[in-house]
């Protein structure tokens, strides 16, 4: 893979629960646009290993982890780690 810088200004932010494998493949379709976007996903306390799975095939995807479900209140908890201009 050549090497790419990350797009500061079209960020994604992704809130999930319990949805691990459309989440896996959505970060693999997503590590492969060429902007390379930074990749925000909020897990609302998956039980389904949602977490572990993302940090172990997707290290670069910032991953905040409330401890509870807060619904679409995650989406803010991803917004606080945006960097846009």
């Amino acid at each position: 893979m050549s090497e790419r810088t990350e797009d500061g200004r079209t960020p994604v932010v992704v809130i999930t629960h319990d949805r691990r494998d459309e989440l896996l493949r959505t970060l693999a379709r997503l590590r492969e646009l060429p902007e390379r976007q930074r990749v925000i996903v909020t897990d609302n306390a998956s039980g389904d290993g949602t977490a572990e799975a993302v940090l172990r095939g997707f290290p670069e995807v910032l991953l905040p982890e409330p401890g509870t479900n807060l619904g679409a209140v995650g989406r803010d908890l991803a917004v606080r780690h945006m960097r846009t201009p």
